[in-house]
């Protein structure tokens, strides 16, 4: 294990609109805002995106399995953001995506378009050297220390 002990800064609260996609979004308020590291939590509806919900196998590096909904599902998620090797805002956020009884859960990665509205909360993350980083072996951006 490895860590590093940073403090909140700013706080962001947003609302998307239907039709936003708010992977694109968050990416672009990130960029413009210059948030380095940052907590990301969300609530709402998605009318489609595209989930990473396990491997195959247990293997390294691992092929994931997708599994893409169109059919409009209630979300809850949670992620972290981080730079990556070219400075630009990595977003790693997993979601539960739940319609009737059906629900997935998986790290939502595409196609990510709301349904009415999302509501979202950015808690910017001070003081961490740290950087999302591409991992050879895991063939996966990587949540990396930098010192």
């Amino acid at each position: 294990m490895k860590y590093q002990e940073g403090k909140i800064g700013r706080i962001f609260v947003i609302k998307f609109e239907h039709g936003d996609d708010v992977l694109q979004e968050i990416v672009k308020l990130a960029e413009s805002k210059n948030i380095s590291a940052a907590l990301v939590f969300m609530l709402g509806a998605l009318k489609s995106g595209q989930l990473v919900v396990g491997p195959n196998e247990c293997v390294i590096p691992p092929e994931g399995i997708s599994f893409k909904f169109e059919d409009g599902r209630e979300i809850l998620a949670l992620g972290t953001l981080f730079k990556d090797e070219n400075r630009k805002p990595s977003l790693h956020i997993h979601t539960a995506a739940g319609r009737e009884e059906k629900v997935r859960v998986g790290c939502l990665r595409a196609d990510a378009e709301v349904y009415l509205t999302v509501e979202a909360v950015i808690l910017e993350l001070d003081g961490l050297k740290a950087a999302r980083l591409f991992d050879p072996d895991m063939q996966l951006k990587l949540l990396t220390f930098l010192i």
